[in-house]
């Protein structure tokens, strides 16, 4: 068997298992966490999704009109389900995108085949292939936009610049970060080709005034001092603490470790010494300084999830070093590429194990200790939910008939005050506290529970809790 075939074939069995993480993770059907109770609560009370949204929530349009179809056209699936077919579809065609996009940047098979595992299994591009948020979309989208420069570069065919410029036009009603992407490409376009350029420019015409549209529409969300709030210590800043925190927050939540940090480095010193003419390679700078120049602007943060449309960038930035070794021994290349595939891709690897396959991901489920305490308890008995978890309860009352009364408690700053409050209720009651991903706290609540009549506790090891007591 020739090398080409061999590579062909890890390529298509590395692919090939990155999607069945994701099927096995999808068909795990999880309770919806609170943003996605919140988001799903626009699905079924909203139908104007041009404008600011539910319950604090920020999501594109049309992401959320087509999850609104695809809920409408299948009837008798549960919602969890339906809502979640969209993203992991863009999940799904995202590492098969991604591996034609990386050989525009990447020399070396080997490179490119860690390139792709890394696409495949680094963990929350998993997560987020069964979790209705926008997030894979956003990685879709965005790697479909910079792949695009390698068309409009080239073309002259009036059908592909209409279909492009209907993509850059509409792609912020998909995605956010994917104007990002549009600049990016056209900046480069600028520097490496300016007659194509000139050529291209009236494509933005279209792209501002949808921007404008947009951002007419979503005034509101986009100045709204909760998500500015929400997500401040993912803007870069002047302190170098906060900065260097936010880059090693940014790595070990992509790769679960910060060692890919030094082979970034590498990469990026190689790149600007060797490679900066590069058009290819230009691109992906260009990318990754606009959405750092929108994190100082304090447009758009660097932040777990809401970052996770430039992990390919980072992947490739992550692994381009390995182009630049030249090795007379064939040997010694193969044992560098087989050592930075270990400490790239191991520590991704050990956690999709953990969470996909041991299933000790983590889980936000308010939805089990709810029908626990239904099952358990009476008509006349109350249940209390706090301030923090009143959506899981408004989401999951949609389909679960509760005759009881149910008490709402507002925010405390600490256990005590919240116990002093519970002690205050109507004695001679029976009480159903349901509590969703809270591990570890809540215990002075707990065992003065424990010291109550009839006390019961239900707690899973994700911190899921339904503690039972009578005052």
């Amino acid at each position: 068997m020739n090398s080409k075939r061999i590579y062909y074939i890890t390529i298509a069995i590395i692919i090939l298992l990155g999607i069945v993480l994701r099927t096995l993770f999808l068909l795990e059907n999880k309770p919806f966490w609170y943003d996605e109770c919140m988001l799903a609560l626009n699905i079924i009370y909203n139908n104007d999704y041009f404008h600011s949204l539910y319950c604090n929530q920020a999501a594109p349009a049309f992401f959320l009109y087509i999850s609104k179809i695809i809920g409408n056209i299948l009837p008798d699936t549960a919602l969890e389900v339906k809502l979640r077919i969209f993203p992991f579809l863009c999940s799904v065609f995202s590492v098969f995108v991604f591996y034609k996009f990386s050989k525009l940047f990447l020399n070396k098979k080997c490179t490119i085949i860690l390139a792709t595992a890394l696409s495949g299994f680094i963990y929350p591009l998993i997560y987020y292939a069964q979790d209705f948020k926008q997030y894979s979309c956003d990685v879709l989208l965005y790697i479909v936009i910079l792949y695009s420069y390698y068309t409009l570069e080239k073309t002259q065919n009036k059908r592909i610049i209409f279909l492009l410029t209907v993509l850059y036009s509409l792609s912020i009603y998909f995605s956010f970060p994917s104007v990002f992407a549009v600049s990016a490409v056209f900046i480069t376009l600028l520097i490496f080709n300016r007659q194509q350029f000139k050529k291209m420019v009236y494509i933005l015409i279209p792209v501002f005034i949808s921007i404008i549209i947009f951002y007419v529409n979503y005034m509101a969300s986009v100045h709204s001092p909760f998500l500015h709030y929400y997500w401040q210590d993912g803007f870069i800043s002047l302190d170098w603490n906060k900065n260097k925190a936010i880059i090693e927050n940014l790595f070990k939540y992509i790769y679960n470790g910060n060692v890919p940090i030094l082979f970034f480095i590498i990469s990026i010193f190689f790149a600007i010494k060797k490679d900066i003419k590069n058009k290819y390679i230009a691109l992906l700078f260009i990318a990754l300084g606009i959405s750092i120049a929108v994190s100082i602007l304090h447009l758009y943060p660097i932040a777990e999830r809401i970052s996770l449309y430039i992990i390919p960038i980072i992947i490739l930035l992550t692994v381009k070093f390995l182009d630049y070794v030249n090795l007379n021994n064939k040997y010694l290349s193969a044992l560098l590429c087989l050592a930075a595939t270990f400490f790239i891709l191991y520590p991704s690897l050990e956690k999709d194990y953990k969470n996909v396959i041991q299933k000790k991901y983590y889980s936000e489920d308010f939805l089990t200790p709810l029908l626990l305490a239904k099952k358990m308890s009476k008509p006349e008995d109350i249940f209390i939910i706090s301030e923090g978890n009143k959506w899981f309860y408004i989401y999951t009352k949609k389909y679960i008939n509760i005759e009881n009364t149910v008490i709402i408690e507002p925010s405390f700053d600490d256990e005590e005050t919240r116990l002093k409050y519970l002690q205050s209720y109507p004695k001679g009651h029976v009480y159903y506290l349901i509590i969703a991903h809270r591990k570890g706290k809540y215990k002075t609540i707990y065992n003065w529970a424990k010291e109550q009549e009839e006390f019961y506790c239900n707690r899973d090891e994700k911190g899921n809790t339904l503690i039972r007591f009578k005052l």
